[in-house]
């Protein structure tokens, strides 16, 4: 099951001109800090194993990751 991303918090470097950005998935989240994307898991409850919705997120937060 997928879920539309809901953005954390946007800030701006001015010096750099990079955005920095958190999007929150279902069991994981995307951090992008300019050039740079990281994936985190996140499903502490069950010590990260992957699920369906897991997988859905890890599926989903790469192709955000570009824009």
């Amino acid at each position: 099951m997928w879920h539309e991303p809901t953005p954390i918090r946007v800030t701006e470097n001015a010096d750099w001109m990079l955005q920095e950005e958190t999007m929150q998935f279902k069991h994981c989240t995307l951090q992008i800090d300019g050039p740079v994307a990281v994936i985190k898991m996140d499903h502490r409850e069950v010590m990260n194993a992957v699920s369906m919705d897991m997988l859905d997120g890890l599926i989903e937060a790469p192709k955000f990751a570009g824009k």
